[in-house]
């Protein structure tokens, strides 16, 4: 069984993209294939030079984040890393709001039901109560009509 060492100039590509120019980091079963498409072709040459020249520039700078950004990482960090409250803890907190809502509907309700219990109440209510307890639609026509 023979392995395929040829290498196409699309896969250098990939392989530097991926590994760097590192020849250790590089697959081994490929690495044969490589070192011939190097040697043979100045397009492969040309792509391991940029590559070189941008591993350079990786490894030379770098990156920090300002201190400012690093604190506001590491107090988010904190943050969220905390112990949590006791679940019953934040249900019992959205439960509370809902429920004073309802008292306080309910007290009022009572409270203007007793200072003045007419409110609820009228005069049309007897009418209603005649239309309700008629035999008929005509006997209640008939006593509009003498009225």
């Amino acid at each position: 069984m023979t392995e395929n060492t040829t290498v196409t100039l699309k896969r250098l590509s990939e392989i530097l993209d991926t590994y760097g120019t590192q020849k250790s980091h590089w697959p081994a079963s490929e690495q044969q294939g490589i070192n011939t498409l190097l040697q043979n072709s100045s397009d492969a040459q040309r792509l391991y030079q940029e590559a070189r020249q941008l591993d350079t520039m990786l490894s030379v700078q770098r990156p920090t984040a300002p201190s400012a950004l690093m604190g506001k990482v590491l107090q988010d960090a904190d943050i969220l890393l905390a112990p949590q409250a006791p679940r019953f803890r934040n249900w019992l907190r959205e439960l509370i709001a809902p429920l004073a809502g309802l008292a306080f509907a309910t007290c009022l309700g009572i409270t203007v039901g007793i200072v003045n219990p007419d409110v609820a109440g009228s005069t049309d209510d007897l009418y209603l109560d005649e239309l309700s307890v008629s035999d008929t639609v005509l006997e209640w026509g008939d006593e509009n009509d003498n009225s």
